[in-house]
């Protein structure tokens, strides 16, 4: 193997993240699987693993499949845009003048935000995604589901924040 090839492979770290995730996934699934002995939904499992399926199991098909679809399009525009920064990035390191340095460098930067966009939008569906089933399963078991928000300042009134407590 050239030291090109080596370096075009171990430069770019797109997949990374993605199986931090999937790790971290897997961890979250396996300690509610440890602390609670009952038995969990189907349906929550189901969304745990890809948006949109838990709502399909319980028979909310619109949502189930706006939810998936959202995921779908997340991730192949993340992977379109990290396609783009790669193309714009191998194009930056072998250009020959300044002008073009920084065209593509600004390209590789701009793709690479939008990559990150895209997986952030795409973790934002699927927090969306368990919220939605978790309050579905909830309701189902007619358990009452407590929403509040409440604005919040320090002493000098210089800082200033919201608080979302949802009680399940």
């Amino acid at each position: 193997m050239s030291i090109s090839a080596l370096e075009k492979s171990n430069n770019r770290d797109f997949p990374r993240p993605l199986i931090a995730m999937t790790l971290i996934l897997f961890g979250i699934v396996s300690s509610f699987a440890q602390e609670t002995p009952r038995k969990t939904d189907p349906a929550l499992i189901q969304s745990l693993v890809f948006p949109g399926v838990g709502q399909i199991r319980e028979k909310q098909y619109a949502k189930g499949i706006l939810l998936a679809a959202a995921e779908c399009f997340c991730i192949v525009q993340a992977f379109v845009a990290n396609q783009k920064a790669d193309r714009y990035y191998w194009n930056y390191r072998f250009s020959t003048n300044t002008e073009e340095t920084l065209t593509n460098r600004q390209l590789t930067e701009r793709f690479d935000r939008k990559r990150n966009q895209y997986i952030l939008i795409g973790a934002g569906i699927w927090v969306l995604n368990l919220v939605d089933i978790h309050t579905h399963i909830k309701r189902k078991q007619k358990t009452p589901v407590q929403i509040s928000i409440r604005p919040n300042t320090d002493d000098r009134q210089t800082l200033y924040q919201i608080s979302l407590v949802v009680l399940f």
